[in-house]
């Protein structure tokens, strides 16, 4: 479960106009929704409040069992494991195979032993149709086939919230809609999904829920029909 109970975020320095404004929202275990706007309406800022890489100026944000007023910060390894984030750059190592950029993340978090290791990332890499591209450097792929190594990597710890920011904006209508095809299927499978786009066709056609955002506070929470629109 994702919580936002009247939270505002403000960041540092002078100028800067609130991110977010009393934002009272909750995702409840299990649902797939997509927060809408505009470029500068607040949604990275949410989702980074999800990871708690920002902390909120005032009220609370709930994620599982952590809450931002009390988390200590030796705790949030422990939440952000819990957690997969998928980028709009992807953020591939670019002198790494897909299979060594998956590896990667769980060498990084211990995992050292080979067998395990490489099942792990077979079984991830045929579970988002890349397996024969597993000894392919990133500059050999498509922006798609990018994205689902991204993905693929989000998901090494089988995370119970998948987070994706804009994940879909570099890429093609074909690409686009398999990789939303691939957050249904780990939303069936159970996790929470939160996906931050500009893309209303896309949330009408896949979302159970879309939260828009102007200007750092949510202006409508629909619960559409998926493809009746928004």
């Amino acid at each position: 479960m994702i919580g936002f109970d009247h939270v505002h975020l403000r960041y540092p320095g002078p100028g800067h106009e609130p991110a977010l404004e009393d934002v009272h929202v909750e995702v409840p275990t299990g649902q797939m929704a997509f927060l809408l706007g505009p470029s500068g309406a607040g949604k990275t800022s949410l989702l980074k409040l999800v990871t708690m890489e920002e902390r909120p100026t005032q009220g609370r944000v709930r994620v599982l069992e952590f809450d931002s007023v009390t988390v200590r910060n030796r705790e949030l390894p422990s939440l952000r494991r819990r957690i997969g984030m998928v980028y709009q750059d992807f953020r591939l190592l670019r002198d790494k195979t897909v299979f060594e950029n998956i590896a990667y993340v769980l060498r990084m978090t211990g995992v050292l032993d080979h067998p395990t290791l490489q099942r792990i990332v077979l079984r991830l890499l045929t579970h988002v149709s890349l397996y024969h591209k597993r000894n392919h450097f990133p500059d050999q792929l498509s922006g798609g086939e990018q994205q689902r190594t991204a993905i693929a990597r989000a998901l090494v710890h089988e995370p119970r919230i998948l987070l994706a920011d804009e994940p879909t904006g570099n890429l093609d209508t074909v690409s686009a809609l398999e990789i939303l095809e691939i957050f249904r299927r780990v939303h069936t499978a159970g996790a929470t999904v939160l996906i931050a786009t500009h893309d209303e066709s896309l949330a009408a056609r896949y979302a159970e829920r879309a939260i828009f955002l102007e200007e750092g506070r949510v202006v409508r929470d629909a619960r559409p029909a998926r493809g009746r629109g928004l």
